[in-house]
């Protein structure tokens, strides 16, 4: 019985590991998706298009943003984050065309690089993404 505990206990935790590694997947997905869509200059329902805007949760969303009277943008687009993972982080605007990653709607100020955290019951990973749009993930770090 003990060894069958231990191994189920291994088990469960060799699954949570799995779902944050599978998660900053979806967020590199995502983000790549964003910028894709941004340099392609695709409208997504705007006349203009001001910015793609990606945000966190349990799922990862993007909503194109018009520009002032540049019409309605299209629903959003959505990457469900694995069960129990949950990412936090500033909301980031990727630029139409050029693709840059921007904290900002404005797109005039931003840092060099965005924070992304997942945490599940296992721990936590930061998913770095750079203005260019590269996606890095640190090591996990065990609760």
């Amino acid at each position: 019985m003990l060894l069958v505990g231990l191994g189920l206990a291994n088990y469960i935790s060799f699954n949570d590991r799995q779902a944050l590694i599978q998660g900053a997947e979806q967020v590199r997905e995502a983000m790549a998706d964003a910028q894709n869509s941004a340099r392609s200059g695709k409208l997504r329902g705007c006349g203009q298009l001001q910015s793609y805007q990606v945000t966190f949760g349990n799922s990862v969303t993007i909503q194109s943003v018009c520009a002032p009277g540049g019409g309605t943008s299209e629903s959003a687009r959505s990457f469900a984050l694995p069960s129990g993972v949950m990412a936090s982080g500033s909301t980031l605007y990727i630029a139409p065309l050029r693709g840059l990653v921007f904290d900002n709607q404005t797109l005039i100020d931003g840092a060099s690089f965005h924070d992304i955290t997942l945490e599940n019951s296992y721990g936590s990973v930061v998913v770095t993404v750079t203005r260019s749009g590269a996606v890095t993930m640190s090591e996990i770090t065990k609760n």
